[in-house]
């Protein structure tokens, strides 16, 4: 297989990936991974370490970027409906993100993601099931 080939099948291999996930579930998952950076209870309890949570990083930039891109302007109006809870599952940074993207800056989306702190996120992460399985994986 050459190169060329094999990147265009990355590329599709992301582009289904990104399809199959929606953006609060990649949201949600950015949220565990900031909180997984910012709390050694949390990388020790999942066997992680930083370099792993960076990898996982990486892995979500790339998807998240490839979801956000795919965003029709009815994905954008579920997303500001869902700017008045987002911060009760820290979902407000990415969404604010898939707007700037789309050079539709949403103002409350991106006040409240500037607002987040690491105790908010530890809230959110707190409430979910089996991180290290789902989320840390």
């Amino acid at each position: 297989m050459s190169v060329r080939n094999f990147i265009l099948f990355f590329i599709l291999g992301l582009s289904l990936n990104a399809q199959a996930v929606t953006l609060k579930e990649l949201a949600i998952k950015s949220s565990v991974i900031l909180a997984a950076s910012e709390n050694p209870d949390i990388l020790k309890k999942c066997k992680k370490n930083l370099d792993q949570i960076s990898i996982l990083s990486f892995d979500l930039k790339e998807q998240t970027e490839v979801k956000i891109h795919t965003l029709t302007e009815s994905d954008l109006k579920i997303l500001d409906q869902r700017a008045a809870t987002c911060e009760q599952d820290c979902t407000c940074a990415i969404y604010a993100m898939a707007f700037e993207f789309k050079n539709k800056p949403h103002t409350l989306l991106s006040e409240k993601a500037a607002k987040l702190t690491a105790a908010d996120r530890k809230k959110c992460v707190s409430k979910l099931k089996d991180i290290c399985g789902k989320y840390l994986r």
